[in-house]
């Protein structure tokens, strides 16, 4: 018996001190406007988590092993086409040894650059370049879009008035949580479904990208939550409410 009034005590004294913890956890302007910050950072972060999949998986480009596979089976195909080039090139010399022997040099570049290694070699430059190219967009946008996390506290903590509604903050930081352990599960669920072979890399990259939307619908909801959205002329229906903190009233 004493040994159970013990515990008891113990655990009246637990709850007691997590009430008191979630009643401490008042929130002043500057917080929530923090936490509007916070939130617009990690749907920066998820951008470009999906910016850097996409400019691996952009179809406009043969990348890695594709390139030495479409170089083989063009290897012959090539291959006729510098020749069939070289006659018409012959032919339009009407004799002329020097531009015969231009004819014979642009051929032997061009019969060189059909093999599979040298092809490969040039198709996966040109896939590094692109990709380069792609990732340098993606570091661009995300470095625009932390300037406007920026803004968007400064701007909150210019407009927002204490006292405000920490209950409400607290729910949507609440909600927010559960949307990301969501996710997460999800996300778990389909690298699981992936079938093992040739298309499971791809598989786990789509698995990836489609967390991090999902994790960017989440800030978008908690950042309404909190500041609210303001009306978009070209979206009537979109007509959320002002959030906890009023600011587009």
């Amino acid at each position: 018996m004493k040994i159970e009034r013990i515990l008891t005590s113990l655990v009246v004294a637990a709850v007691a001190v997590f009430v008191l913890a979630q009643a401490a956890e008042a929130h002043t302007c500057s917080s929530a406007c923090n936490q509007i910050r916070r939130a617009c950072v990690s749907n920066t972060k998820a951008v470009k988590k999906i910016g850097k999949i996409k400019c691996d998986d952009n179809p406009n480009w043969v990348c890695a092993a594709d390139c030495a596979t479409d170089c083989a089976a063009n290897e012959g195909t090539c291959n006729q086409s510098c020749n069939a080039a070289r006659a018409t090139c012959d032919a339009a010399c009407a004799g002329d040894s020097t531009c015969l022997a231009d004819c014979e040099a642009t051929e032997t570049s061009c019969l060189g650059a059909c093999d599979v290694a040298t092809c490969t070699s040039t198709c996966q430059a040109a896939c590094d370049d692109d990709r380069a190219t792609c990732l340098a967009k993606v570091k661009e946008d995300v470095t625009e879009s932390k300037v406007l996390c920026d803004a968007a506290r400064t701007g909150c903590n210019d407009t927002c008035v204490d006292p405000i509604d920490s209950n409400c903050v607290n729910a949507c930081k609440s909600a927010q949580r559960s949307c990301r352990s969501s996710n997460k599960r999800d996300e778990g669920t389909c690298k699981k479904a992936c079938a093992k072979g040739a298309g499971k890399k791809a598989c786990i990259r789509g698995c990836q990208q489609a967390f991090n939307e999902s994790m960017k619908l989440c800030g978008n909801e908690e950042l309404a939550c909190i500041a609210g959205q303001p009306d978009d002329p070209e979206t009537p229906a979109n007509d959320p409410e002002a959030g906890c903190l009023g600011l587009y009233e």
